[in-house]
């Protein structure tokens, strides 16, 4: 009888808000791989922060996403205007697309929490910032930083706390697993920051390639 009762509570159903609009925030940590030109790679480690703002419906979620984060690199190569720059520096990525989330809340594997995957293509700018560079021109200097876009996908997998209400800011815990390719490359030239200025952008497919595997966490804000 007591195994039976455990086994009812685990997998009674406990309904979520739903057919509402809302926005999630949080915060992530990730294990990022970069691989640039002739051959170049790195692992880094980078912080940042993500937001989705979609409807809900009973168990499916569509949401407009975007994430942000920074991390630091060494000795990568990259290619523009004719000219290799080799060096260190800091790495940002912001990225946004549409996910499609699906919420298993029908049979709960953990009492008052639910399991949910979500899938969706994503579009980046990578902004790459050197401390210390070599360049076998005489174009680039160390007021100029790379920036490319690049198109992907992601794929999310999280657990979230079942809420009646959304103003109730149901907690989750996502890990995330993406995949980027640039198709265009630009040189910013970032001496006045005011007036920032583009110096070039050329079309260059699969000069950057990133990977990546994240852990997020926040709540439901409103």
């Amino acid at each position: 009888m007591i195994v039976l009762l455990s086994v009812l509570l685990l997998t009674q159903s406990i309904h979520s808000y739903q057919d509402e609009l809302a926005l999630t925030v949080g915060f992530s940590y990730s294990k990022v791989s970069l691989n640039a030109n002739h051959g170049t790679t790195d692992e880094m480690e980078a912080i940042g922060f993500n937001s989705h703002y979609g409807y809900k419906w009973k168990n499916w979620t569509l949401e407009l996403s975007s994430y942000l984060f920074w991390g630091s690199f060494d000795e990568l190569t990259f290619q523009a205007r004719d000219e290799s720059v080799r060096g260190n520096g800091s790495f940002s990525d912001v990225s946004f697309g549409p996910i499609l989330k699906y919420h298993f809340d029908t049979v709960d594997f953990v009492k008052g929490w639910s399991f949910y995957a979500g899938i969706g293509p994503t579009w980046s700018m990578q902004s790459i910032r050197f401390d210390n560079a070599s360049s076998t021109g005489n174009l680039f200097s160390i007021n100029q930083k790379i920036t490319y876009e690049s198109f992907g996908g992601v794929f999310n997998i999280g657990i979230e706390e079942i809420s009646e209400k959304k103003e109730n800011h149901p907690f989750y815990i996502e890990v995330s697993i993406g995949y980027k390719r640039s198709y265009e490359v630009s040189v910013v030239d970032k001496s006045d920051f005011i007036e920032v200025e583009t110096l070039s952008k050329e079309e260059r497919k699969g000069d950057l390639e990133e990977k990546y595997i994240a852990i997020s966490f926040g709540i439901i804000v409103f």
